[in-house]
């Protein structure tokens, strides 16, 4: 038994000839429908990007204003300060709370032990028996003692001369 095999092209029968033809003449509305979908969907792509960038606006929008409110508020703090720092406004205050003006102001001039020799700064080379600050604060690092039982020790020595009558 010779048994040959056909081959059947699936154009030649009636299944294969009815789906040839209807893809042929579907094809262009399948390829309009394919484009139409994609343009769809490229619409509500923009529509989704353009009602978030309408909210971040807004967003940005209502922060402005409340940047705008906040310095509003701050030069009205700033003015608020400036009043408050008017010399005669602090005396008034000071009154207020008992304070009266002092009858004669005594300066107290503190040496520091072990100070820096040849350091001089531009006020002690146009008068070395003037004390700086800056002489007095070098000198005060480099000292065996430490700063902090310096500046004690002013405290102290100006707490006596403020307490004696």
């Amino acid at each position: 038994m010779n048994s040959s095999r056909m081959a059947v092209s699936t154009s030649n029968t009636l299944i294969g000839h009815r789906f040839a033809h209807v893809s042929v003449n579907t094809r262009p509305w399948l390829y309009a429908g394919i484009v139409l979908c994609l343009i769809i969907s490229l619409g509500f792509v923009y529509l989704i990007q353009a009602g978030h960038v309408a909210r971040q606006v807004e967003d940005m929008e209502s922060l402005e204003l409340e940047v705008q409110v906040l310095k509003r508020e701050n030069s009205a703090l700033l003015l608020e300060i400036a009043q408050s720092e008017q010399v005669a406004r602090v005396k008034q205050r000071a009154r207020q709370l008992g304070f009266s003006e002092p009858a004669s102001v005594e300066y107290v001039v503190v040496q520091i032990e072990g100070t820096v020799p040849g350091l001089q700064d531009p006020v002690n080379r146009v008068n070395p028996d003037a004390p700086s600050s800056l002489s007095i604060a070098l000198a005060a690092a480099t000292s065996q003692r430490s700063w902090w039982q310096t500046l004690m020790d002013q405290l102290s020595d100006w707490v006596k001369v403020s307490s004696t009558p």
